[in-house]
């Protein structure tokens, strides 16, 4: 709409009321306006993004240079001056311009880099169909609450969740259903897991949550909830399906990740020979 209007006065007061003032006034009124709600936008939206702090903080002083020269034509008793004009005034407005151009111009770069980069890295951390952690960021997650969990001499817990029977959904229904299938769980499962876990998919059907300084007892029972809650009917997916989980739990000074799994891998191996749609925990879990 700024934009438009500024184009309508401008041509008005070129083609049909021709007025340099008037059309120096108009342009660096838009102008200033224009810089700064962008600058604004910036400052308010930007953090922590530095790169687009930056740009904001330039594009509110070219506002402020903007508006001065607005308020400087609309001031001007005699013929403003040529742009080009050797005069401290105009080579100031014109230098600033310059400068301010190939800053913001720069600073605009590097908010697509700085965003191509945050990307990337989020890529690298998600799995890309269920967005939840992938195995790599569910690893460095295991590392942060080790230690976190060694310093005050807690356990940590971990469940290995598998679909039952998730060949027969794409053999029967196709792959596209399997897939949304696995948005599903992914959904209705971070409905139940606590904020201080890691849900992550864990390859294939199969996905692990790794729950800091969470007892055996209560893993066991979130464990159970999960179940519950995917053996719910749902119309989204169009399939109707459950899960099998195994349980473990280890003293934080003795865990590592991948023991964790192998005993959440055999107590799992467990639940699917029993039956499925249940839980089992691991023989050798600590139980705290």
């Amino acid at each position: 709409m700024l934009l438009t209007i500024g184009a309508a006065g401008t041509a008005w007061l070129w083609l049909v009321h021709e007025s340099v003032a008037g059309r120096t006034i108009l342009i660096t009124g838009v102008l200033t306006v224009l810089y700064g709600m962008h600058g604004i936008l910036l400052l308010r939206v930007g953090r922590p993004n530095r790169p687009a702090l930056s740009v904001g903080v330039l594009l509110l002083a070219e506002s402020l240079v903007a508006g001065a020269r607005c308020i400087t034509a609309a001031l001007a008793t005699e013929r403003l001056p040529d742009l080009f004009d050797p005069g401290s005034i105009q080579t100031f407005y014109l230098t600033a311009g310059a400068a301010f151009s190939l800053l913001v111009t720069v600073g605009l770069l590097l908010i697509a880099t700085e965003r191509l980069r945050t990307e990337l890295e989020r890529q690298s951390y998600c799995d890309p169909l269920t967005g939840l952690l992938n195995r790599r960021a569910l690893a460095l997650a295991f590392e942060d609450e080790q230690e976190r969990a060694k310093r005050n001499g807690g356990v940590l817990s971990m469940l290995l969740i598998d679909l039952d029977h998730f060949k027969r959904v794409n053999d029967e229904h196709g792959h596209d259903a399997g897939d949304r299938v696995l948005i599903d769980f992914a959904q209705r499962a971070s409905e139940v897991v606590p904020q201080s876990a890691y849900l992550a998919r864990w390859g294939g059907e199969e996905f692990a949550v790794l729950l800091p300084s969470l007892s055996l007892q209560s893993a066991y029972q979130l464990a159970g909830a999960i179940c519950a809650r995917i053996a719910e009917p749902v119309r989204r997916p169009g399939v109707s399906y459950t899960c099998s989980a195994g349980v473990a739990c280890l003293a934080a000074a003795e865990a590592t990740i991948e023991q964790l799994a192998r005993d959440a891998d055999n107590a799992l191996y467990r639940a699917k020979h029993l039956g499925r749609n249940r839980v089992e925990i691991c023989d050798r879990a600590f139980a705290a």
